[in-house]
């Protein structure tokens, strides 16, 4: 299909098995008009979707502000983790927080699938402690944490 489609000017490329939502698709990036930078960001945020996740769970405990930039962490996370660690003081509780609060958005968005099939969508070398953090409730006691932060690894 490359080589057939090599000399063609195609700014988007959609293929899809017979039961994909192709009239979603087509709603989503109506607007888009070649700018890959607003492509990504719908791509980024899943249409919106997670935005309303975090909506749903933190509206009576976060700010807006709060929320937003919890958002812009989770579609650009390599971006705004170079900005927070240069800003933020106390780094340590930050990534806590931060830990718990990604968790809760992953256990509600999960909850409507086995576990099973969440396990299968999970990076393989990071899906046990992942799992064990996402189902683990007694993270959730604000009075002993159960974990701290010792330092990150990463790839």
């Amino acid at each position: 299909m490359k080589e057939e489609l090599k000399e063609k000017d195609i700014i988007y490329l959609y293929i899809t098995g017979e039961t994909s939502p192709k009239g979603t698709w087509e709603n989503m990036i109506s607007d888009i008009h070649g700018e890959h930078e607003a492509f990504r960001h719908i791509l980024n945020n899943a249409s919106g979707s997670i935005r309303e996740k975090i909506d749903d769970l933190f509206s009576n405990t976060l700010t807006s502000e709060q929320r937003a930039e919890l958002a812009t962490l989770i579609y650009y996370p390599k971006e705004k983790l170079s900005v927070y660690k240069s800003e933020i003081t106390d780094i340590e509780e930050w990534y806590r927080l931060t830990l718990i609060r990604l968790l809760a958005i992953c256990r509600h968005i999960s909850s409507k699938y086995t576990r099973s099939k969440v396990r299968k969508t999970l990076p393989k070398h990071y899906a046990y402690i992942i799992e064990e953090l996402m189902f683990c409730t007694q993270l959730l006691r604000q009075d002993k944490p159960m974990f701290s932060y010792s330092r990150f690894v990463t790839r």
